[in-house]
């Protein structure tokens, strides 16, 4: 029992850059929609992303503020850096993001009309740089003014990066009339990796000295990183690609519920689960930091022939390497994926209108991050469906979705944004989203006879 809560909790605690899918979740006549809508079930008998084609995923955002707060246009039309609107946006943490997916394989298929089978095979590119409010602070003003005799707080700063590779099969059942239940279960091929697990970090400046007293713990892992630095290393992407013997296990798990014949309740949680990480590890530990820098002496390298400013550079460095003394090793290690949960409903208003609401959950280093997002899926004709949205996500409250799904034949092509404003104008908005792709579709429904309720 001890060992399966300490799985959940390294699967769920430690989630680190989880990305939102709000409009894909509502686009339910594309297959792929499974990926965080588990129990959907597509009007197409077959459907299949072309090879390479089938889906495309990337998203961007930053958390503490837009280009428009950084610039700002004076009454000459000359631009200005405001540094002071950039700070006052600011959270005590804050997050850019980029995330990145390539569908190699997809395809989603019935089997005996209530049994629905998905397969896909996915490469994933995940960052998330954090950063404190303080570090930009300390960058702006140096720390001589706001910080002078305060900590300036470092807690929470680092960098996370993961590539893996996502072999998965997914089967949601219709258990009766009202109840339909979901999962899909992951092999994962872990490629490269950076993991920012601990990181508490201040500096104070004492204000008659400016002596300057660090405090703190780091707790880094990374694997194939640590290759990259000797100078022997040769690219080799067969070995990138395929030969790291890095492998992780994770599941998604969704439930519905057909409250009435309009309503629809439902709850998915995705990728829950883990990859452990054996392939060149490096790992960087400091337990607890506690010292004091009183700066080196310029005169100890005044009237010597060789002084230059690289040796002080050099002598600065080596001064603080021996004081903090990070434990420096080798050794596997586990990294959690980055567990989502999504819970809402849908109301269908007409035979062309659906009305929905979702609530998206993410934990980021133990912090509760909670979103939402308002939309309807508007049915135009058999072979053409929007979505259109408004979210509130990543501090940001200018977020406005656009989904499409046009079937022309036996080719869907779909889009999908969480905030199609970021696409288009980025210097407006703190997020950017699309997923894209071509699917081929076999055995779709029919076009129904127009009814007389419908021509009217």
């Amino acid at each position: 029992m001890k060992k399966i809560i300490a799985g959940l909790s390294l699967m769920i605690s430690g989630v680190m850059f989880a990305q939102q899918d709000f409009t894909l979740h509502q686009l339910t006549n594309t297959h792929q929609s499974t990926y965080v809508n588990v129990t959907n079930r597509p009007k197409a008998k077959i459907s299949f992303g072309i090879p390479m084609l089938g889906g495309y995923y990337f998203n961007v955002g930053n958390s503490g503020f837009t280009y428009n707060d950084i610039i700002t246009v004076r009454q000459d039309d000359s631009l200005e850096i405001n540094m002071d609107n950039v700070i006052s946006a600011l959270k005590e943490r804050n997050y850019i993001t980029t995330n990145f997916q390539l569908d190699y394989l997809t395809a989603g298929f019935y089997f005996k009309k209530k049994h629905y089978i998905t397969i896909n095979v996915t490469e994933k590119i995940n960052s998330r740089f954090t950063y404190p409010k303080d570090l930009i602070v300390l960058l702006w003003e140096g720390n001589g003014k706001s910080l002078l005799g305060q900590r300036a707080n470092f807690d929470g700063i680092g960098y996370d990066f993961m590539q893996y590779r996502e072999y998965a099969i997914g089967y949601n059942y219709e258990l009766n009339d009202k109840w339909t239940v979901g999962g899909r279960v992951k092999y994962l091929k872990g490629i490269t990796n950076i993991y920012t697990k601990t990181s508490n970090l201040g500096m104070t400046t004492d204000e008659k000295t400016f002596d300057l007293t660090f405090d703190g713990e780091v707790d880094i892992y990374t694997s194939g990183v640590n290759e990259l630095a000797d100078t022997n290393y040769t690219f080799d992407i067969n070995q990138y690609m395929f030969k790291r013997n890095n492998s992780g296990f994770g599941v998604d798990l969704g439930a519905s519920y057909q409250y009435s014949e309009k309503l629809k309740l439902f709850i998915d949680i995705i990728d829950l689960g883990y990859i452990k990480w054996n392939y060149d590890t490096r790992n960087f530990k400091k337990d607890s930091l506690n010292f004091s820098f009183t700066g080196i002496d310029i005169k100890d390298f005044l009237g010597t022939d060789d002084t230059t400013s690289s040796q002080i550079s050099q002598t600065l460095a080596d001064s603080i390497d021996n004081i903090i003394q990070l434990q420096d090793y080798t050794g596997s290690y586990k990294t959690p994926l980055y567990t989502q949960f999504y819970l809402g409903g849908e109301y269908e208003l007409s035979q062309k209108i659906t009305l929905s609401g979702i609530g998206h959950f993410e934990f980021i280093h133990g912090r509760f991050r909670p979103s939402m997002t308002v939309g309807a899926r508007f049915k135009l004709t058999n072979f053409f469906t929007a979505v259109a949205n408004y979210s509130a996500y990543n501090n940001s409250y200018l977020n406005f979705g656009v989904g499409l799904a046009a079937n022309l034949g036996p080719i869907q092509w779909y889009f999908a944004s969480n905030n199609v404003v970021g696409v288009f104008a980025p210097y407006l908005t703190k997020n950017a989203h699309f997923r894209t792709g071509i699917n081929i579709l076999i055995g779709r429904e029919k076009k129904q006879v127009a009814t007389q309720s419908q021509i009217e």
